[in-house]
């Protein structure tokens, strides 16, 4: 296998970012969201939301490639939570499942990290969907700690939990 390399999102990118997070979905969430919303997520869903992002600057983003196929992606912004003002915000971090525990992952966190610091960020938070075990231990291993907060969601019509995850930068 090609070795696993990161790059600068583009807009021409966000078709392919939202197939990887449409993919990782429905595969991470198996189990703590209905079955049935998740096969109705459409590889386009996210399209808009990252292009926009990119295209407006209120969103960085990276790619993880193999060759020419981009196989991971990440995405993040200034927090858009009360409270959380001034804190680097992980909105999103997926990868194919078929390239899962490869290293992209985490290349694509150490992006973030760069980011932050050299955007003189103090802190990166994220909010991680309660159960997704594969992710909390993969932000634990980080070194993202959890703060105690928690916010509550409708997500396909099921009540669901997510946990604050923050990682200091200093």
């Amino acid at each position: 296998m090609s070795e696993i390399k990161t790059r600068s999102a583009k807009i021409q990118d966000a078709i392919s970012m939202s197939i990887i997070h449409a993919n990782s979905w429905k595969k991470a969430y198996k189990g703590l969201l209905p079955d049935e919303y998740l096969n109705e997520i459409e590889d386009t869903r996210w399209v808009g939301m990252i292009s926009s992002g990119l295209k407006d600057g209120t969103m960085k983003g990276w790619v993880a490639t193999i060759g020419d196929k981009i196989i991971g992606c990440v995405c993040l912004g200034n927090s858009r939570y009360q409270g959380y003002e001034g804190q680097l915000e992980l909105v999103s971090i997926y990868v194919l499942p078929e390239y899962w525990n490869l290293g992209a992952g985490s290349l694509l966190l150490d992006e973030v990290f760069k980011y932050a610091l050299n955007n003189n960020y103090l802190e990166v938070g994220l909010w991680v969907l309660d159960g997704n075990n594969h992710a909390i231990c993969f932000y634990k291993k980080k070194g993202f700690i959890n703060n105690g907060d928690t916010i509550s969601c409708m997500i396909g019509e099921k009540l669901t939990t997510e946990k604050r995850y923050i990682k200091k930068m200093i």
